[in-house]
């Protein structure tokens, strides 16, 4: 059985075939109960995982499966939930070679989940059919089964490792692929309790670049969106493993035609969902504006001075 769990935004999984350590900090308590796959040790009081959601000492259980059907902790992992747009449409339209569809949000530079996102996908009808057109998208997918419960809680993230095995993602990454152009984007350090400080990923170049994405049509449009996407993550290069485990994926320009296409064999469109060279990338600490989603302008790009604690080993290219 299989466990997710978050606390002050720090994702961390627990898993009893493979639990950390004792003081992990992996582990709310580095500890397990080796004896029962169906009990987890939490603030050293025993629960049995048994379906329902229960706060404990901070930390909420999300979504668990049985092993062998795992339905991806990708939907409600907070990894990748904020990035920056800084662009406008006729910048989406050269870079991306985009002739069809319309869509001008903006500088955006703080984009969160439930958003609309501009995305790029290959025209299915009409006289653009083929081409490459922009599409608004609300940031979180819903598949179509979660569409007939009712529900409007999104998957922020697909993992690359099981996006062609869970029902979630599966369709999509067959026939449904995207591009969603971004400038950077963020993630935190969890200081302390009750401090969290940005920050801010981006290409050395400063270029704009593409997150792999995979979207569903919605059967009632929300906020004007008429579909929903969710970004693909993978495992974190040496420069992002020093704040999270994960990153969202960035394509390469040269990969960004075989992932739109849905002929590309599915074993070959998986194979791009890998790590960007971290040495390609930089981050920097910006200012704590980028904490609140109603903040859009420069102040959540302000880079600042600040250094991790003593306690916080990084390897971090300032």
């Amino acid at each position: 059985m299989r466990v997710s769990w978050r606390r002050e935004g720090f994702p961390r999984r627990l898993c009893p075939s493979r639990a950390p350590h004792a003081g992990s900090r992996h582990s709310p308590t580095g500890h397990r109960d080796a004896g029962d796959p169906a009990v987890t040790l939490v603030s050293g009081f025993r629960f049995p995982v048994s379906g329902f959601r229960f706060p404990v000492s901070g930390f909420l259980p999300l979504a668990y499966c049985t092993e062998d059907r795992w339905e991806a902790i990708s939907e409600l992992d907070p990894m990748c939930n904020r990035f920056a747009g800084d662009l406008w449409e006729p910048q989406l339209r050269i870079r991306w070679d985009v002739t069809g569809g319309h869509i001008d949000l903006g500088q955006r530079l703080n984009i969160a989940p439930t958003n609309t996102v501009a995305t790029i996908t290959l025209a299915a009808l009409g006289s653009a059919k083929g081409g490459r057109e922009l599409v608004g998208m609300r940031w979180g997918l819903l598949p179509a089964w979660k569409q007939a419960q009712g529900s409007l809680q999104g998957w922020t993230n697909a993992r690359a490792e099981t996006i062609r095995e869970l029902k979630s993602f599966k369709g999509a990454f067959e026939k449904r692929r995207c591009l969603v152009p971004a400038t950077g984007f963020y993630e935190w350090l969890t200081v302390d309790a009750k401090t969290k400080q940005p920050y801010h990923f981006r290409l050395r170049s400063a270029e704009p670049f593409a997150f792999a994405g995979v979207w569903e049509t919605l059967k009632e449009p929300i906020n004007g969106a008429e579909a929903s996407v969710a970004i693909v993550t993978t495992g974190a290069n040496v420069l992002m493993s020093s704040i999270h485990d994960r990153m969202p994926v960035i394509l390469r320009p040269e990969d960004e035609a075989a992932w739109l296409d849905p002929a590309t064999p599915p074993d070959v469109a998986q194979a791009l969902l890998r790590p960007y060279p971290d040495a390609e990338m930089e981050t920097y600490p910006v200012a704590r504006a980028a904490l609140k989603t109603g903040n859009q302008g420069p102040e959540c790009l302000e880079r600042i001075a600040w250094s991790p604690p003593a306690s916080e080993v990084l390897t971090l290219a300032l």
